[in-house]
């Protein structure tokens, strides 16, 4: 960079050829140097706060306005690095405003300028990182996780420290002149590396990768009820691995499934958004009974049963006409998808009962044989 003279330089350089400094000299510096110097402090000092009181100023107001607290929290974390980084910029400004620098030592501050900003750059990228990588383990991973999740959240925190630094290196290695090829084909080989490694691998990080999904997204947790559709496997999740999901089915028995697989399936969770489920059951009445009295015996029967969770509705329809019956469907809830062959046994049996109880039989299919005489015959010719 070459200083190109201002109007506060131009005034400067006025006022000391009419005093007569122009010529005085101390330290080997002019008397306009050393006011220039004192002039380039002042607006390091000024500019600074300016910009940093115009800038954070306005940052503070736009993070306020948004509904999430993370950008107001990152903003606290780079503040100190992004005050340094305007502190730089006005540095730079100040110091090759000033024109009695020789050639080395103008190649010398700028290269200086250039490190101080990839520095401070690269301390606001890593310090981003690391809150980000603290924010997605404390408000999207279960407590009860984090403990397996931190040797992965470590490896994940080392990859961004080094591609963050390599780019950093690369940078500066570019700005000296350096030939960057070697450090690009090293890393393009361990890049290699690890797609290498990686796609050997593929099942193992499949599930890795689909368990931290599962952690994060959280669509079941320990002690959920699940069916997964696809696999046909019912029962209650028992543990949740980085890898594997630890179901034990209905029959008592533990069902690894990987979590890849679980990623890949239609996940029926009767424990959530609450365990309360609705259960039907079907069954039919003859011709000619009185619907009002068979809809109240069923309500009423239904309503008494235990189990039968009393502040949900309990619904009796007349469906459609069958052959020989008209069908009814029953609906009611149970507090949880355990209770329900239990109470559907129960509400089944007392159905019956109280229908048979006030006279109403509940009918089953019936066929009449007809024989032709001329066929009797036949066969008891032959």
């Amino acid at each position: 960079p070459t200083a190109m003279p201002g109007p506060v330089e131009k005034a400067i350089g006025e006022v000391t050829a009419q005093t007569g400094l122009a010529e005085s000299r101390f330290l080997g510096l002019t008397a306009t140097d050393w006011i220039n110097l004192l002039a380039s402090i002042l607006l390091v000092i000024a500019g600074y706060l300016l910009v940093a009181w115009l800038l954070f100023g306005l940052l503070i107001r736009v993070v306020r306005r948004t509904p999430t607290d993370i950008d107001d929290s990152i903003l606290e974390v780079v503040e100190r690095p992004l005050k340094w980084l305007v502190l730089i910029v006005v540095g730079r400004i100040a110091v090759f405003r000033l024109d009695f620098w020789s050639d080395e030592q103008i190649i010398f501050l700028d290269d200086l300028f250039f490190l101080f900003t990839i520095i401070t750059l690269t301390i606001i990228a890593l310090r981003v990182l690391a809150y980000l990588i603290d924010w997605v383990m404390t408000n999207r991973v279960p407590e009860a996780n984090r403990k397996q999740l931190r040797p992965l959240i470590a490896l994940l925190r080392l990859l961004g420290i080094l591609v963050v630094v390599f780019f950093a290196l690369s940078f500066v290695l570019n700005h000296f002149g350096v030939n960057i090829t070697l450090v690009s084909g090293a890393f393009l080989f361990a890049a290699l590396i690890v797609i290498i490694i990686g796609y050997a691998a593929k099942g193992a990080i499949s599930d890795v990768v689909s368990g931290l999904i599962i952690l994060t997204d959280q669509p079941f947790l320990v002690g959920d009820d699940l069916h997964l559709m696809e696999l046909d496997i019912w029962g209650e999740v028992t543990a949740v691995s980085l890898r594997t999901t630890h179901i034990r089915t209905v029959n008592n028995r533990e069902v690894i499934v990987p979590n890849s697989a679980i990623s890949a399936n239609l996940i029926v969770n009767y424990s959530r958004p609450v365990p309360e489920i609705r259960i039907q059951t079907e069954l039919s009445v003859p011709y000619g009974t009185d619907m009002e009295q068979v809809r109240k015996i069923i309500h009423d029967t239904v309503r008494e049963v235990e189990g039968v969770l009393p502040h949900k509705p309990v619904s009796v329809y007349y469906l459609r006409y069958d052959d020989a019956a008209r069908i009814i469907r029953v609906y009611w809830y149970v507090d949880s998808i355990d209770k329900k062959e239990p109470v559907q046994d129960q509400v089944n049996s007392a159905i019956e009962r109280a229908l048979l109880e006030g006279g109403i039989e509940i009918p089953f299919p019936t066929y009449n044989l007809l024989f032709k005489q001329q066929l009797a015959n036949k066969r008891e010719e032959e």
